[in-house]
């Protein structure tokens, strides 16, 4: 994940600029009838940086939100499928395990 600008405020010193490193992002389907994804993803703030009371640390700094996809029918037609082979999978996996029990 590559910032695509330096961040600035307006602080004591006037503009400053708020220097930001790649970090890493996830992407996830939580809810597939909702078409509801998690966004996790994280930056490097190598120098931190003071406003007022506020602190952002010099080191990695991870976030969280969540976002919904528009109803595409064939994104959702996709992720159904992928779905119900996962299931057919996991039942497949529950199967054997099942009979190398007995």
């Amino acid at each position: 994940l590559a910032p695509c600008t330096q961040p600035s405020f307006v602080g004591r010193k006037g503009t400053e600029t708020v220097r930001v490193t790649e970090g890493a992002y996830s992407f996830e389907l939580q809810r597939i009838e909702a078409l509801r994804y998690s966004l996790r993803f994280c930056l490097d703030f190598p120098e931190g940086a003071v406003r007022n009371d506020v602190t952002l640390p010099a080191e990695r700094v991870f976030f969280s939100t969540v976002c919904w996809l528009e109803n595409n029918s064939f994104l959702l037609d996709g992720a159904e499928k992928r779905y119900k082979e996962l299931e057919e999978e996991r039942d497949k996996v529950s199967k054997e395990m099942q009979e190398l029990k007995e």
